[in-house]
């Protein structure tokens, strides 16, 4: 595997642990493609990380700051052993928890980001569920968005309240579902 843009574009990010289904450089070349006209910088959570090959690749493109979020311990080392490869540490949070006990904790510190990727494994049924906990818990910033990535032959997660699926876009057996707060609501 390697970054596909930026900064670190080309270098090489080691393989995939066992178990884990890493975001094809095709897929990744392609969302932040979609990303570029909706935020191109930021903070961008990368939340089930495994690899974190999508944090990382957020990173070289020139995002401010990546959280990379996964329950594997494994997967945790080889990601922290990769940012200091890589050179881009200093802009990096790795935190080992599950999606659901990371997003309460972010949402009690008030945490917030410009994009939030969800790549569980496509056999989860959790996607539903983590979108409506992003939602009340405010992780996003106004603007933002949350991008689920989902196979081909399962059909994207509903929205939460007061957001809506904007777009999906399929690329082969996978699928980016983007996902937006609702515009002109009342506050």
């Amino acid at each position: 595997m390697k970054i596909t843009g930026g900064a670190a574009k080309g270098r090489r990010i080691g393989r995939p642990g066992t178990g884990i289904r890493p975001t094809s450089a095709k897929v990744r070349e392609a969302l932040f493609d979609i990303l570029r006209n909706r935020a191109g910088s930021g903070t961008f959570l990368d939340l089930c990380a495994g690899t974190g090959a999508v944090g990382l690749d957020a990173l070289s493109r020139g995002w401010d700051r990546a959280v990379f979020v996964d329950e594997d311990r494994e997967a945790v080392r080889d990601l922290e052993r990769r940012l200091e490869e890589l050179g881009l540490r200093p802009r990096a949070d790795v935190r080992r928890a599950s999606a659901v006990d990371f997003i309460e904790s972010a949402a009690k510190a008030g945490e917030a980001f410009d994009v939030v990727f969800v790549d569980l494994p496509y056999a989860s049924a959790e996607a539903a569920d983590l979108l409506e906990r992003i939602a009340a818990g405010g992780l996003l910033r106004p603007g933002g968005c949350v991008v689920v990535e989902h196979a081909a032959r399962t059909p994207p997660p509903e929205a939460p309240p007061l957001h809506r699926r904007a777009r999906s876009y399929r690329y082969g057996d996978t699928v980016l579902s983007l996902y937006i707060e609702e515009t002109g609501r009342q506050e």
